[in-house]
């Protein structure tokens, strides 16, 4: 069916409310409404298969969502409004190349926790968001941001690891994909380090009247002090507190929010104390304190009570979208002729892991052969990607320690390594050959269709490009010079990173 009949039949649902069952006891209006919009004739027939495909659709997006909850349901509904945040929000997603489904998906997720939102002060709702890593949990927030800016909500705070220029990233992104071009009804606004230091940001300036149309976007860091100055500025003016409509989202919620003091005393850590005091905090309008993690033991069994954090009012878990690669991909099943798993693990020697084990005392400076093949691998993939054109950065993370001296020791190992096969590249290049034949023989093309049997792009899935677009790519990177291949990553004061032609080695700023 067209998409253009859906929208028909999902506008008219929206303008008065209706569930499928009212759909069908009012076809003839329906179809009078269809044969308006289309300029044509609607038959019973396909009125009526257009009907249940739409409502087996709905099912099936409703199925994926799996959450644990309260009866409690505020009765907020996604605004369909063209001009809405989700409507624009969700045209971003498909010019992004996101297929219906996950689209839908989405829609759905978020609009079940959306349903679970506190919308006075009488108490602050609590709820866990647990999605796959790298499996759409950002887009899923963004999706509620939306909807429930649609719905009346109007400051978002969320709180992103520890690392500011992430932190600045996160919200000019957040900001750009929610104003959607200055198309959206509403006016977002970045509120960036509030503090009642800066005389220059007052709460007293922002308006947060009912009727208002702006929205407020926090993006705090993950440190007391941060949030001490974001909740003192917050409550330094109770007038405006009792209008404010929060929303406050933990990204990887495990990280530094969990109070990992002795739970039977009064003491808690810092962090926790300080998100404690804002979502504790009756003089708002309304508060919702919602984390999202894909590691959700410490959220869970960590301590529990109306003083905590813990998700009392539901836990939600997000389905990955049919183009998800995750563990399951990678490793398999129990049961290997129903999910085979991608031949792309390589398990690393004992003795190559004993070398890296606190190689900053042993000073340890020769990269081991499993790493060798690692950085040779990643390489490789770059240039196939290169070489079809594709120019966003491409990151490679080498974990092997908890330690800052030994990803310090890590970063010269690799550093080493590069110049190395740079410097001697014309006698390298045979075995890079040989080892990029090999690469396609243990995962052809025909393997990986077979494995992701539900992706939904596979016309759009390139086979290996040739050799010689491989070397050329490769000869383009070795011939720069030696400041160029190798550099680090710069961002600037709005925390947008700045990234050069070579390849730039980060420990620094990913280990504080």
């Amino acid at each position: 069916m067209s998409d253009k009949l859906k929208s028909v039949v999902s506008g008219f649902m929206d303008n008065r409310n209706y569930n499928w069952e009212q759909v069908r006891e009012n076809t003839k209006d329906l179809k009078l409404i269809l044969e308006l919009n289309i300029q044509r004739e609607v038959s019973d027939d396909e009125m009526n298969s257009l009907i249940d495909e739409m409502e087996n659709e709905d099912l099936t997006s409703k199925e994926n969502v799996i959450s644990l909850s309260s009866n409690y349901d505020n009765g907020l509904k996604v605004d369909n409004y063209k001009y809405s945040a989700w409507t624009l929000y969700e045209k971003l997603l498909e010019s992004r190349g996101w297929s219906k489904q996950s689209i839908d998906n989405i829609r759905s997720s978020a609009e079940d926790i959306l349903c679970k939102l506190r919308r006075d002060n009488k108490d602050a709702g609590k709820g866990l968001v647990v999605g796959e890593i790298q499996s759409g949990k950002t887009a899923n927030m963004a999706a509620l941001i939306a909807q429930a800016a649609d719905n009346g909500f109007n400051y978002f705070i969320i709180l992103s690891g520890v690392i500011d220029a992430l932190r600045k990233q996160t919200g000019q992104r957040m900001r750009q994909d929610l104003a959607s071009n200055g198309e959206s009804n509403l006016h977002w606004k970045v509120v960036d380090n509030p503090s009642l230091k800066n005389k220059d940001l007052l709460v007293e300036t922002l308006d947060f009247r009912e009727k208002s149309h702006d929205r407020f976007i926090t993006v705090c860091l993950k440190n007391y002090k941060r949030l001490e100055n974001l909740y003192n500025w917050l409550s330094a003016n109770k007038s405006q507190q009792k209008k404010m409509k929060v929303l406050l989202i933990d990204d990887e919620a495990d990280q530094a929010s969990i109070n990992t003091k002795d739970i039977d005393s009064d003491e808690r850590t810092q962090i926790n104390q300080r998100i404690l005091d804002i979502v504790n905090d009756r003089d708002f309008g309304a508060m919702n304190y919602i984390a999202y993690t894909a590691t959700p033991f410490a959220n869970v069994l960590n301590e529990a009570g109306e003083g905590t954090l813990y998700p009392k009012d539901f836990i939600e878990l997000l389905t990955p979208s049919e183009n998800y690669i995750g563990a399951m991909q990678i490793f398999g099943t129990s049961v290997p002729e129903n999910s085979p798993g991608l031949p792309i693990i390589n398990e690393i020697p004992e003795r190559d892991a004993r070398s890296l084990k606190n190689i900053s005392k042993q000073h340890f400076d020769l990269a081991p052969g499993s790493l060798q093949d690692a950085i040779n691998w990643f390489l490789l993939a770059v240039a196939a990607m290169r070489s079809y054109g594709y120019q966003k950065p491409i990151s490679m993370m080498i974990h092997t320690s908890f330690k800052v001296a030994d990803h310090a020791q890590m970063a010269k190992i690799v550093e080493g390594y590069l110049l190395d096969l740079k410097e001697n590249y014309e006698s390298r290049l045979a075995d890079l050959a040989e080892f990029y034949a090999k690469i396609q023989e243990e995962l052809p093309l025909r393997r990986f269709l077979a494995v992701m049997d539900n992706y939904t792009r596979k016309d759009e899935v390139k086979d290996y490009p040739a050799w010689n677009d491989i070397e050329r790519e490769l000869r383009e990177m070795f011939a720069l010079p030696n400041d160029d291949f190798l550099t680090s990553i710069k961002s600037d004061e709005k925390g947008i990173f700045h990234y050069g032609n070579g390849i730039q080695v980060q420990y620094k700023n990913l280990c504080k």
